[in-house]
C-alpha cells in the first residue's frame, strides 16, 4: 500500500536578529572612557604641563601623551547586545571611532589652557607685586628729595631774628615746628587732607619772607572749597620752592605769584616767577621739577596736566590735578 507523499512544508525563515543599543551613559566602555578622560584632564593640567612641558622636556611629554591617547582609543566605546531567537545572547565589541579621538583632543586643549591661564595669572600677580614694590621704593626716594638747604637756611634766619631780638622769632620757630611735624608724621602717609598740604605751603612762604628784601613781592591767593579733598603729601611744595629758588634776586625787583583754587574737586595751581640772569640753566636742569613730575606720573596717571613754560623773563608752572 502506497501512501501519498506528504506535502512539503515551506522552509522556516531564520529568526530576525534584533540589535539593541545599550544606554551609552551606562555602558561599561563609556564609563571607563569618561573616567580615563577625567584622570587625564587633571594629570595634564597639574603634572604633565607643569613638570614636563614647562621644563622643556618635550620628548618625554609627547611620549606620555601618545601612550595615554592609545589607551583611550582602545577602550571599548560601545557595547551592542544582539538577540538570536529566545535563547542565544551574544556580546559584540566594536573598534573605537573618531569620537574618542575628538574627546581626547578637547580634554587636552582644555587642560592645557587651564594651565596656561593659571601661569598667566601667577605671572600677573608677580609683576604687580614687583611694580608695587618698585613704586613704593621710588616714591620713598622721591619724598626724600626735599631740599635740606631750606631747613639750614631757615634755622640761620631764625638765629638772626633771635640775635636781633625780633618779635617774629617765636612765630618763626612755631611755623618751622609745624612744618617739621608735617614732614615727619604726615608725609609718611599715602594721602593727607588738602588743608594740611596748603598749611605747609603757607608756612613755607611765611618763613621764606623772613630772608626776603623789599625788592621781592609775593602774591598768594587760595580760593575754593578745599575741605574733604586729599592729596599726596609734599606734592605741591616743589613748585613753590622752585619759584623762590630761581625767582628771587637781591639786585633786581622780583615777583612771585602763587594762585591755588579748587573747582569741583579739581585743583588748579599756577606759580609764576621772574627769571633772572644766571638762573635759566638751573631751571632747565633742576631735579626738583623732574621728581615732582615723576611723582605725578606714578600717583595721578591720566588724572593730571602739568605745563611748564618760559615766556620772556617769566617762568610758569600750571598744574591741573583731579582729586576726585
Amino acid at each position: 500500500m502506497t501512501y501519498p507523499a506528504m506535502p512539503a512544508f515551506p522552509p522556516v525563515p531564520p529568526m530576525p536578529v534584533r540589535e539593541v543599543h545599550l544606554n551609552p551613559f551606562l555602558s561599561r566602555g563609556i564609563l571607563l572612557l569618561n573616567g580615563l578622560l577625567f584622570i587625564y584632564f587633571y594629570l595634564n593640567a597639574y603634572w604633565l604641563m607643569p613638570k614636563l612641558f614647562s621644563r622643556k622636556k618635550y620628548w618625554f611629554f609627547t611620549l606620555i601623551t601618545i601612550c595615554l591617547l592609545l589607551l583611550v582609543l582602545f577602550v571599548p566605546e560601545k557595547v551592542h547586545l544582539i538577540h538570536r531567537g529566545n535563547n542565544v545572547i551574544e556580546f559584540r565589541r566594536r573598534s573605537p571611532d573618531l569620537i574618542a579621538l575628538f574627546l581626547f583632543l578637547v580634554v587636552f586643549l582644555l587642560s592645557s589652557c587651564i594651565y596656561i591661564m593659571r601661569q598667566w595669572r601667577n605671572a600677573e600677580r608677580l609683576n604687580r607685586a614687583i611694580e608695587n614694590e618698585q613704586l613704593t621704593t621710588e616714591l620713598a626716594f622721591l619724598r626724600s628729595q626735599i631740599n635740606p638747604h631750606f631747613l639750614f637756611n631757615t634755622l640761620n634766619n631764625i638765629y638772626t631774628l633771635a640775635v636781633t631780638k625780633s618779635e617774629y622769632t617765636g612765630n618763626a620757630i612755631l611755623k618751622l615746628s609745624d612744618m617739621m611735624r608735617y614732614v615727619v608724621t604726615d608725609a609718611a602717609l599715602d594721602v593727607v587732607p588738602l588743608e594740611k598740604e596748603i598749611a605747609y605751603v603757607k608756612d613755607f612762604v611765611e618763613l621764606q619772607k623772613i630772608r626776603l628784601t623789599d625788592k621781592v613781592t609775593v602774591v598768594m591767593d587760595i580760593s575754593g572749597a578745599t575741605s574733604g579733598c586729599q592729596v599726596a603729601p609734599l606734592l605741591l611744595i616743589t613748585f613753590i620752592e622752585n619759584a623762590f629758588k630761581h625767582g628771587v634776586s637781591t639786585a633786581h625787583a622780583s615777583q612771585i605769584e602763587i594762585r591755588l583754587k579748587m573747582v569741583n574737586g579739581k585743583l588748579d595751581l599756577l606759580v609764576k616767577n621772574n627769571i633772572h640772569q644766571g638762573h635759566q640753566a638751573d631751571i632747565s636742569a633742576g631735579t626738583g621739577l623732574t621728581n615732582a613730575q615723576r611723582r605725578l606720573d606714578l600717583l595721578y596717571k591720566n588724572k593730571h596736566q602739568l605745563k611748564i613754560r618760559q615766556d620772556n623773563d617769566t617762568f610758569y608752572i600750571h598744574l591741573l590735578l583731579d582729586l576726585v
